[in-house]
């Protein structure tokens, strides 16, 4: 029965992860919506199966169309690079071998966790230290004033947007979708739509690396840290890795960035089962409905997360020549249009139709960097801004 709930909820979460902007919080509001969780209760290890698998198959769309959520921002920017190259196959491979050594990385490192929540406690005048510092870096790399003024002015257009939509507007349902759709993924998409541009085929064939075991445990142990503070995500522990460890390639990168994704998202079960701390919005929905949370065994659930990652790995896998034979076969343009109308729909249904005012706001916010060509991870000053407020 274990297995079938496993598999079951495997092949759920692999569907659901290929709908581009599709977030986990999202899937849950949606399970709430429609009554799934009264139709299938009280199975926690079905519902850990699809969450698992979804965020796996989500960096799928990332790599294939840059459509991004909140837990696999910064790997659009190398899985990009790797499209434009013609090596789409390679980054939603680097991506499996990320969630790969991720997950068995997290898995060994739960009992560190355990320790670590009893002895630090909070340590958020680190984290706090961290964040100033990468934005000070984000400002100080460029070299001419003017160039300084311009980042300067991304991060404030960004850090004000997050302040006004993540920590005092109570009249936007899903903002971290709504934002991360507009300042992310709609500039691309919006560009591809309209811009005449050549077809780029993808190749069939893998490029052989090394496998990079101690980048991936190394996002795992940094999770450890970043799993403990609220209102930390993924993403900024990858910005704060980045800047220490300069020189990054961009193989380095998505693996890095998929291990820190998942193991983030390991963490936050255990934590919600150890010390009943919820870090995810999609653990709470779970924690309100019938599903049970009492008495879990961590063994049963360090299998059952295993399991759950190796088949959709696999899935993703066995059905990737699929993938880049539909992308080669159709225009991108015809693609990116096909998404970007899907993504638009998607953020509008949930979060209402005001959502296109802010969807409007930080796509213009989103055009910035394009515009004056800087680093699009500028704009994770949309979430850094409201953190360091946070601990202020």
């Amino acid at each position: 029965m274990l297995i079938f709930e496993i598999i079951f909820g495997s092949v759920i979460g692999f569907l659901l992860g290929l709908f581009p902007s599709l977030h986990i919080n999202t899937i849950g509001f949606l399970f709430l919506s429609f009554g799934f969780f009264a139709i299938y209760p009280q199975h926690l290890f079905f519902f850990i199966s699809i969450s698992v698998a979804q965020m796996i198959t989500s960096f799928v769309p990332c790599c294939l169309f840059g459509i991004p959520n909140d837990q696999n921002i910064l790997s659009i920017f190398p899985t990009h690079k790797l499209f434009l190259e013609g090596k789409a196959k390679f980054a939603i491979f680097l991506c499996m071998l990320g969630c790969f050594l991720g997950v068995c990385g997290a898995l060994l490192l739960l009992p560190i966790l355990f320790l670590f929540f009893n002895v630090l406690g909070s340590f958020s005048f680190f984290i706090y230290s961290a964040l100033l510092f990468v934005l000070i870096m984000f400002v100080f790399e460029e070299k001419k004033l003017l160039q300084k003024m311009v980042v300067l002015s991304i991060i404030i257009f960004s850090g004000s947007l997050g302040i006004l939509t993540l920590n005092i507007s109570y009249f936007l349902k899903e903002p971290l979708l709504v934002c991360i759709f507009g300042l992310f993924a709609s500039p691309f998409l919006l560009i591809s739509c309209f811009k005449k541009q050549k077809q780029i085929i993808q190749k069939e064939e893998v490029d052989e690396i090394s496998p990079p075991f101690f980048l991936s445990f190394l996002g795992s142990f940094v999770s450890l840290f970043i799993i403990l503070l609220p209102s930390f995500s993924s993403a900024q522990a990858g910005i704060i890795i980045s800047k220490i460890k300069n020189n990054l390639s961009s193989l380095e990168y998505i693996v890095l960035f998929a291990s820190i994704s998942i193991s983030s998202l390991i963490f936050s079960f255990f934590l919600a089962f150890t010390f009943y701390k919820s870090r995810l919005g999609y653990i709470v929905v779970l924690r309100s409905t019938d599903v049970v949370f009492g008495n879990v065994d961590f063994v049963i659930f360090g299998f059952v997360v295993f399991i759950s990652a190796m088949f959709v790995i696999l899935l993703v896998l066995f059905f990737l020549d699929d993938f880049i034979y539909i992308v080669n076969k159709t225009k991108l343009r015809v693609i990116n249009v096909i998404v970007y109308i899907f993504s638009l729909v998607l953020v509008v249904s949930v979060s209402g139709y005001f959502s296109l005012v802010f969807i409007f706001i930080s796509s213009c916010i989103g055009f910035l960097p394009i515009i004056y060509n800087k680093r699009r991870v500028i704009l994770m000053s949309y979430i850094m801004i409201p953190t360091l407020l946070y601990y202020i």
